[in-house]
């Protein structure tokens, strides 16, 4: 089985919370996992690896205990991707205590990840504004290519919840066809 230097993984958390204008508990147009299902999945992770991680604000404390599980450690907000619409004003979704309007690419490392970086880190800035693509949790590809260049090539990169399979990474999920197997 390979193991991967490189992990994103926008995972598809469990939502238990009644919309603030429907009252109705939020249906998602995908299967989604407990936070326990998560943490029991067997992430083919190398001994040194980063691994990036989508989270909402209602999930970061349990964002850090799936990273943990899989054997990584808390290190930084990678990015912030500020949803907008097309006219440039913020797209937001309503919950119980009101509106968001923005997702966190939380970084977490294991082993010598420092040794992964091509020497490009600094030269991002953390808060990204870019367009909501309309598709329920799909984020731009922009941050899997900031990714990319930060890290160095030839490392073996997993996307895991994946929703399209990109040129040069490894593919995990229930909308693309899986080139990895990743076990619970």
């Amino acid at each position: 089985m390979n193991q991967y230097e490189i992990i994103y993984a926008d995972p598809p958390w469990k939502y238990g919370s009644k919309g603030a204008r429907s009252g109705k508990f939020g249906e998602l147009p995908y299967p989604s996992m407990t936070i326990k299902e998560m943490c029991q999945l067997k992430v083919p992770a190398h001994d040194d690896c980063f691994l990036f991680m989508w989270a909402t604000s209602p999930f970061m404390m349990d964002a850090n205990k799936v990273a943990d599980a899989w054997g990584f450690k808390y290190i930084r907000v990678d990015s912030v991707w500020c949803k907008t619409k097309g006219s440039g004003s913020p797209h937001g979704v309503c919950g119980p205590h009101g509106m968001t309007d923005a997702e966190y690419l939380l970084l977490f490392g294991k082993g010598n990840y420092m040794s992964l970086y091509n020497g490009n880190k600094k030269n991002q800035y953390t808060v990204v504004t870019e367009n909501y693509t309309g598709k329920h949790s799909q984020k731009p590809s922009i941050f899997r290519e900031r990714i990319d260049e930060k890290v160095k090539n030839g490392l073996n990169r997993l996307e895991m919840f994946a929703r399209t399979a990109p040129l040069g990474w490894h593919v995990w999920g229930n909308e693309v066809e899986c080139d990895v197997m990743v076990e619970s």
